[in-house]
């Protein structure tokens, strides 16, 4: 093999290298880009669970308390705390989403 062919080899070797080495990194760049906007979306999903979590404690709550009053005619323990602040809260954080609030 001449050396003139040697070195062109060599040069198309080293530029297809490059190549690869560009789309193999483009590649990760855009999973990484989608592996943070699922990690977004699953702190997301987190709030939003422990937001449910705690509505259905005060209703829980709220309907024991009924419960209590309705047989004993008298209020058995403090009264609730307004549910309209986490219901508020939920909707703060399911407004982002619309297939979470059921909107096809």
């Amino acid at each position: 093999m001449r050396p003139a062919t040697a070195w062109r080899l060599g040069i198309l070797g080293f530029a297809l290298s490059c190549v690869a080495l560009i789309v193999v990194g483009a590649a990760s760049a855009r999973q990484f880009a989608d592996l943070r906007a699922a990690s977004g979306w699953v702190d997301h999903t987190q709030e939003v669970r422990n937001a449910l979590e705690s509505l259905l404690s005060l209703l829980t709550d709220a309907e024991t308390g009924q419960r209590g009053f309705r047989r004993l005619r008298r209020q058995v323990a403090a009264a609730p705390s307004p549910l309209s602040v986490p219901v508020c809260r939920l909707l703060a954080r399911t407004v982002k989403n619309p297939t979470a609030r059921g909107h096809r």
